[in-house]
């Protein structure tokens, strides 16, 4: 079971599906910032323009998975935006850019935008970097 924000985002790179929080952790993340959208047994929190999180709790079980991120690669070099609007899609890839003054997308990425893949972890081997948790 997931404990902490940076187990949280790795767990989420790594997978479709949702993880299992811990109840502290779902209630960290409810605390933190008013939700975007809240319903009786879900909440989707974001910070600015990074990981768009959907918690759901399940009786005494609770879970999270992601639908949306702004991805820096380990070397900070390459920008990119993924999202999806239900966990049952793959993320499609909004942007990349590089992070010159330009915010061109390099030629070698071009053919990734629009593209969707199921995990953040397929997207990062398809255009071989790593993206930073």
């Amino acid at each position: 079971m997931i404990n902490t924000p940076n187990e949280l985002s790795a767990a989420l790179q790594k997978t479709r599906c949702q993880v299992r929080v811990t109840k502290s952790l779902y209630w960290h993340f409810l605390e933190v910032l008013p939700p975007r959208a809240m319903g009786s047994n879900f909440f989707i929190f974001q910070e600015g323009d990074g990981e768009r999180l959907q918690f759901t709790r399940y009786g005494d079980s609770y879970y999270c998975h992601l639908l949306g991120d702004y991805l820096v690669t380990e070397d900070w070099k390459i920008h990119t935006a993924v999202s999806r609007h239900d966990v049952s899609q793959p993320f499609k890839v909004l942007f990349i850019f590089t992070d010159s003054e330009t915010c061109d997308t390099p030629e070698e990425y071009q053919d990734f935008v629009g593209k969707e893949f199921f995990t953040i972890s397929e997207f990062a081997d398809a255009m071989k970097v790593s993206f930073r948790v």
